[in-house]
């Protein structure tokens, strides 16, 4: 990601290959940002019974949080 920054702020790509680096960073961005909602979702809580980690969504802990839209 960094160097498709650096690529970009540098200015010495045509304007074909500075969209295909913009859009392919746009990709990974989006990516990651899925993968971090998905684990931000889940929350592992010890069973002190069983000793053993048990998913456990947040909203059905904590109820559901405000959202701005």
């Amino acid at each position: 990601m960094e160097a498709n920054s650096k690529s970009l702020e540098d200015g010495d790509l045509s304007l074909s290959e500075a969209l295909a680096v913009y859009k392919q960073s746009m990709e990974l961005l989006n990516f990651c940002g899925n993968e971090i909602k998905q684990t931000k979702q889940k929350i592992q809580v010890l069973d002190y019974e069983t000793s053993k980690l048990i998913d456990v969504n947040p909203e059905s802990v904590i109820g559901p949080r405000n959202k701005k839209s």
